[in-house]
């Protein structure tokens, strides 16, 4: 045997399952290699048919703060001397997918394969992509660039490496849950100099935990199918304006902003309303009307009521309070 195609992913959508039974189609049909199917989430049998292993692993370790969290940050100024800073933290979904290749090369080092094509389930499948399959013999590691759907590039990639067994098994060996959410002490070998290095994201470790390895990176950035772009705004994309709010019901949420320990009431923004469109929001037994192109709105501790309406579309917003995402506005004397 040479080389084994192993697939990530949380399939739990159609449009996911969809996509992911569409790159089967293709990798068995373009590479003709084996292929590992490694999913967090229920797979239907029609698809677990058609790939050669299947592990389905109900450990799908996502991470919340003050453990580890996404932070998202956008600020701005209103005109009368004050600076708004909107910060998200959203749940870090990274030790998810090193959890999956935890599973996958735990199952897949033992057998009989001299190299591992690992890929998320949304790949983009250009012809590049499938020629550096098909010619793994070239890699010890192969990583890649990621051109996320906002244009920006990541480097390394999760989407897409190719590592001989060698280099997995040590890679394996050193992926820890501890180090990925408190960092790592450094010594340097010659001055015995101590630092430490922490990891914002998913790719910056995958960074490190490569970085000793000879490795090729592949020379145009692969792509994904699927969005997964985490946003300020909390309303769709066509609305003609945006919208923020700073209301934390889900109850392990302990009201600490991650920056300067402080806890910012709750309160609702409207902003970027060019076209000055009538907005009204609801919260409770009250409402707040409009036009302006930033308004600010101070919001009760509780609520039962929390909807907007734009002409006659009414969008219930309280769900977002009860999601675990930590949100907050701190308003700033500029």
């Amino acid at each position: 045997m040479s080389n084994l195609i192993i697939i990530l992913g949380h399939c739990d959508t159609p449009l996911k399952l969809k996509i992911l039974k569409e790159n089967i189609n293709i990798l068995k049909s373009e590479t003709g290699f084996d292929i590992l199917l490694s999913s967090s989430y229920p797979i239907p049998i029609d698809i677990q048919s058609k790939v050669d292993y299947f592990i389905h692993n109900n450990n799908n370790p996502i991470l919340y703060w003050p453990e580890r969290g996404l932070i998202n940050e956008w600020w701005f100024t209103t005109g009368d001397g004050f600076k708004q800073t909107l910060r998200s933290i959203h749940p870090d979904h990274g030790f998810a997918v090193f959890q999956q290749i935890l599973n996958s090369s735990n199952y897949s080092l033992p057998l009989d394969y001299t190299h591992y094509s690992i890929i998320n389930y949304d790949i983009n499948l250009t012809s590049e992509v499938k020629e550096a399959i098909n010619s793994y013999k070239e890699y010890t590691v192969l990583t890649s660039f990621h051109q996320q759907t906002n244009k920006n590039i990541v480097f390394p990639s999760l989407i897409f490496n190719i590592l001989d067994k060698k280099s997995l098994k040590s890679i394996n060996s050193l992926i820890n849950r501890k180090i990925y959410t408190d960092g790592v002490r450094l010594v340097n070998a010659k001055t015995h100099e101590i630092s430490y290095k922490d990891f914002i994201d998913a790719e910056s470790y995958w960074e490190h935990l490569t970085s000793n390895f000879r490795h090729t990176n592949l020379p145009t950035p692969v792509t994904d199918l699927v969005a997964n772009e985490v946003k300020i705004n909390i309303l769709p994309d066509y609305y003609p304006f945006e919208a923020f709010h700073s209301v934390n019901n889900h109850q392990d949420f302990d009201r600490v902003d991650p920056e300067d320990g402080k806890w910012n009431p709750p309160r609702f923004i409207i902003y970027h309303n060019s076209n000055n469109e009538e907005v009204t929001v609801y919260f409770n037994d009250k409402s707040f009307t409009t036009t302006q192109y930033y308004d600010i709105i101070n919001l009760p501790t509780k609520l039962y009521n929390l909807t907007l309406k734009h002409k006659e579309e009414i969008i219930d917003l309280l769900p977002l309070t009860h999601q675990r995402v930590t949100r907050s506005i701190k308003i700033e004397k500029t």
